[in-house]
């Protein structure tokens, strides 16, 4: 999977993990941040799946 570079340069996110196993995908994206007041650098890492629901919804 390519990255668009319109919205890492937008967002400053970047997909860093993207895993396909049968209709299930898990996603990581990171971004680097400057703290405010001098605290450092933030990382943040976002998650997430998606895949198919039962009649129940998730479970």
């Amino acid at each position: 999977m390519q990255e668009s570079g319109r919205d890492r340069d937008r967002f400053g996110g970047r997909l860093s993990v993207c895993s396909v196993r049968g209709r299930i995908v898990d996603v990581t994206v990171t971004m680097v941040l400057d703290a405010p007041f001098g605290a450092g650098v933030l990382r943040v890492v976002s998650q997430a799946r998606a895949g198919p629901v039962g009649a129940d919804g998730v479970g």
